[in-house]
């Protein structure tokens, strides 16, 4: 079954570079242009309504969108306020995951502020912060300036003028605030009640102790006036990380070393160190890990880490230039021969990932109630003839009752153009097996699951569907597969 898996990936690697070749495309197009430039023909082409209709949409949605009692969900970097903290605009639209640049490209105040820009306005400008690129009507700081020069008092000014937007975040925030010392009895009185609820089921408050409080995953104190952070781990923590000797190639166990060791060179206060890094070589030595390795990873981590020129910043490569973007192949794991795929990537300028075979899903079930077979989508399926060793084997999206339906219907009304099942049945007076259908894969991406309906097909003793339906499966993966190309 593993090599199978191999073929199908291999297989799909053409289309994959296909699909990125045109994601690339239309990157550098909304890059480079204003979906309100186009002429209306193309406008309408792209999107299936002329721009008066989208503006007019717009301003009839806008009231809905900005509504303020929308309260939920509301990351306060997506405000635009004046000096005198009044909100001007909350987009609410997306989760706090996506970035304030992403958020921002797609707003409707900086098309109206482009627009304004194009009509002649030079009299209107917004302020923000270094997450969000310059433009002509949006201003940002420039970075890494030196101090006593025009570009360092720009920043300067800049800040000072931006200052509002931070102090609007703290009235704001001052509303919600129920953290206070005079609330502490009501902080105890809502944690008993949660707690109430299920034996189970605890919830605990961090407080502040001997001047430190735990936040996430550090501990926080101050030392003559100086914030210091270290690494925190709750009572909880097994220890388990990756074992050594799982089934995963030695990339992803090294990778395991560096997380860990970039954790307490980037998080804990250097006075932490040492014992945090005798701490990770201990747990990783109970995870199998063998010392020398641990050794060797660590020295090479710190070397790199040494050569940079910003500690705080990875080497990527511009962006902007289309042959930065790294494209990958992924392969299922086995020790020994899925190394081997390097070299090929390598000639085809694909950068190599293993995926392991195992996965916890494996393991860890969701307990939910097997869905019966008529029910399920997605899905390869078999239908075999009662009355000879002939089968068809085919793939769908739909229920498998929705299909079986259709090749039922064919046979009745004597639709066999294009359905072998009905021919099947009317040639012969044959009858397929209906009640007792097998399911051979379970697939939700289309290209995947036709591979492996063309791999079914071949694999098939005396099938009946059509030669046009594997014609796309080379020949070159048939050794894999253990088929014949006369099947």
């Amino acid at each position: 079954m593993a090599e199978q898996y191999l073929a199908w990936d291999l297989l799909y690697l053409d289309h994959r570079e296909g699909r990125l070749e045109r994601q690339i495309q239309r990157y550098n197009w909304r890059e480079l242009h204003d979906p309100f430039d186009l002429h209306d023909s193309e406008f309408v082409q792209l999107y299936r309504l002329t721009p008066n209709i989208v503006m007019e949409l717009t301003d009839i949605l806008r009231p809905n969108l900005e509504n303020r009692n929308r309260i939920n969900g509301i990351s306060p970097e997506r405000q635009i306020c004046y000096p005198d903290l009044k909100i001007l605009n909350v987009n609410a639209r997306y989760p706090g995951a996506r970035h304030d640049a992403y958020i921002w490209s797609n707003s409707p105040v900086r098309r109206v502020m482009e627009r304004r820009f194009n009509n002649g306005e030079r009299n209107t400008w917004l302020i923000g912060d270094d997450g969000y690129s310059l433009e002509p009507w949006l201003m940002t700081p420039l970075k890494h300036e030196q101090p006593n020069t025009p570009r360092f008092q720009y920043n300067d000014d800049l800040c000072s003028a931006r200052s509002c937007v931070e102090r609007l975040f703290g009235v704001w925030k001052a509303v919600f605030r129920c953290l206070s010392a005079q609330r502490r009895l009501i902080i105890n009185e809502t944690l008993d009640k949660f707690n109430f609820f299920h034996d189970r089921i605890t919830f605990t408050c961090e407080r502040n102790y001997k001047g430190a409080i735990n936040f996430l995953d550090v501990t926080v104190d101050v030392k003559e006036g100086q914030i210091r952070f270290n690494n925190y781990k709750k009572p909880t923590n097994s220890g388990r990380y990756l074992s050594f000797h799982s089934n995963h190639p030695i990339k992803h166990k090294k990778g395991v070393i560096i997380g860990l060791l970039d954790r307490i060179l980037f998080l804990a206060h250097p006075e932490f160190h040492n014992k945090n890094i005798e701490m990770m070589i201990s747990t990783l030595l109970d995870n199998g890990y063998p010392l020398e390795l641990i050794f060797n990873t660590i020295n090479k981590r710190i070397k790199c880490l040494a050569r940079r020129k910003n500690l705080y910043e990875n080497n990527f490569q511009n962006l902007n230039n289309d042959n930065s973007i790294n494209t990958y192949f992924t392969v299922p794991y086995i020790k020994n021969i899925s190394e081997k795929f390097r070299s090929i990537t390598e000639k085809n300028n694909f950068k190599i990932a293993y995926k392991p075979m195992n996965k916890l899903n494996s393991i860890i079930k969701t307990g939910k109630d097997k869905l019966d077979i008529m029910e399920q989508c997605n899905v390869v399926y078999k239908i075999n003839c009662l009355n000879c060793e002939s089968s068809y084997v085919e793939q769908t999206k739909r229920k498998i009752k929705t299909r079986l339906k259709k090749h039922k219907s064919s046979t009745s009304n004597f639709n066999t153009v294009h359905n072998v099942v009905a021919q099947h049945q009317i040639k012969f007076d044959y009858k397929f097996n209906w009640h007792n259908i097998e399911i051979l894969d379970t697939e939700p991406f289309f290209q995947k699951r036709s591979t492996s309906e063309m791999i079914y097909i071949k694999k098939q003793r005396k099938g009946i569907n059509k030669q046009n339906d594997t014609e796309k499966l080379s020949e070159a993966y048939f050794p894999l597969l253990n088929v014949s190309s006369s099947t």
